[in-house]
């Protein structure tokens, strides 16, 4: 019983050691990404510059933060709340259940995107409308995910964290090909870019 319990105790020192020195090593604080506050409106176009808009709601999300720059990231996007936001109430809710179907993000099969920050780089602006970071990350739609780069605008204050970032996208990377004219021949003005832009306002805060 003595040797059990000498065990148990020292397996708990070895255990509370290790947490100790990882959480040492990582060395980073984990801000809370403010979902209520957070806003996302994407845009996508035609070839004949008419274009159609909407929201997603940001989920859940983490930054994190070493040396009082963001190093990494992750952010789970609710593609359930996709909506379009620029034409009546009939036309929206016509394109809102297209876009949601399988020949555009399947929602039904994949209700979540993500985006993971892998890496970022603090960049010189000239003007404070400039990015001053330009991130790499991991970008899920579909289940297929791919590297994009983007710039953002970040401030770091005290306890709060906010960025303003425009992300683009190709969706025929995440095998969205509908009305690509990158597939698809003899489509004409019907033809639907393949760039999705995203317009990206975001809040977290240190617990």
């Amino acid at each position: 019983m003595k040797k059990h319990t000498s065990f148990i105790k020292s397996l708990t020192i070895f255990i509370v050691g290790i947490l100790i020195s990882f959480s040492s090593f990582a060395g980073y604080d984990v801000y809370q990404v403010d979902t209520k506050s957070c806003s996302i409106n994407w845009v996508g176009a035609k070839i004949t510059g008419s274009s159609h808009s909407g929201t997603i709601s940001v989920k859940s999300g983490m930054l994190y933060v070493i040396e009082g720059k963001i190093g990494g990231g992750d952010i789970v996007l609710d593609m359930t709340s996709l909506e379009t936001t620029d034409m009546d109430a009939s036309g929206n809710a016509k394109l809102t259940k297209h876009l949601k179907n399988e020949d555009f993000f399947s929602v039904d099969k994949f209700p979540e995107a993500k985006l993971e920050i892998t890496a970022s780089t603090e960049v010189l602006n000239n003007l404070d409308t400039d990015p001053n970071f330009e991130f790499t990350a991991k970008l899920t739609i579909k289940g297929i995910t791919q590297e994009i780069k983007f710039g953002a605008i970040v401030s770091l204050d005290g306890k709060t964290i906010t960025a303003t970032a425009e992300i683009v996208f190709d969706r025929t990377k995440f095998d969205i090909k509908y009305g690509s004219g990158s597939f698809f021949d003899d489509l004409g003005d019907k033809v639907i870019i393949d760039d999705i832009k995203l317009k990206v306002n975001l809040t977290a805060t240190l617990p």
